[in-house]
């Protein structure tokens, strides 16, 4: 396990504790050097690798020509025959905080009904297509602002929201940004998800937080190991109310 997801979740730490017969935290510093030195001196036949350490898979396989591996993550990697991996879409999460957001929306009048999205800016046409598409598909009422907004805080990118009486908000802003954004455009909406692809907290202003479910994809892996079923497969986000 590498150090930034270790001290980022216990409970992430506790997924991948039950999944292996040995759990190694690896050192910041020396991260790769320790992580091949363990693998070298216990030559296991599974290995399951978390999302940071993506980079060192093709290395292991070529060094390990008998390894089984199972990572979690968003990384474009060569397909192997002995590589089992796990993706969260972005685009997924956004349909499902969509499809949560129409829920509500329909529970109020349409008339009295203003929905706020917000998406980091870089993506700010993919996702907010997959926002709109499934959100009507969904029977969602209402006017739905998308607004891509910057990772770093920054009031002026968000400052259209400030005199909208906003009922529901979707945040794809994760991290301290996120948070800023939230207390202080959301502080008095009705429904809030957030998107959290490490899940850290669910505080009292969000209603729902959206992340990766780890124990579920450790599950997984598992299964398509013992199955020989290698390659990618999407799972859906874990909802925190």
């Amino acid at each position: 396990m590498d150090p930034y997801l270790a001290s980022m979740s216990p409970d992430i730490n506790s997924a991948y504790k039950r999944i292996s017969r040995q759990l190694v935290l690896l050192p910041d510093e020396t991260m790769s050097v320790r992580l091949f030195s363990e693998m070298q001196a216990k030559k296991p036949r599974k290995v399951f690798l978390t999302p940071f350490l993506a980079s060192e898979i093709p290395e292991i396989l070529e060094s390990f020509p008998d390894i089984l591996i199972g990572y979690i993550g968003s990384a474009a990697l060569k397909a192997d025959s002995r590589l089992y991996t796990a993706e969260f879409s972005d685009i997924d999460a956004i349909a499902q905080g969509a499809n949560l957001l129409a829920s509500f929306c329909k529970k109020l009048s349409p008339e009295t009904v203003a929905v706020a999205v917000l998406l980091p800016e870089e993506a700010l046409n993919e996702l907010s297509g997959a926002f709109l598409k499934a959100f009507r598909q969904a029977g969602g009422t209402g006017t739905p602002f998308i607004i891509g907004a910057k990772k770093d805080f920054s009031a002026d990118s968000v400052s259209r929201l400030k005199n909208i009486d906003i009922r529901a908000a979707l945040i794809a802003i994760s991290g301290s940004a996120g948070s800023r954004y939230k207390r202080q455009l959301f502080s008095k909406a009705n429904y809030v998800v957030e998107l959290q692809p490490i899940f850290i907290n669910k505080d009292a202003l969000s209603d729902v937080v959206l992340s990766w479910d780890f124990e579920r994809a450790l599950g997984a892996i598992k299964t398509r190991m013992e199955l020989k079923k290698p390659g990618k497969e999407y799972l859906p986000w874990k909802e925190s109310k």
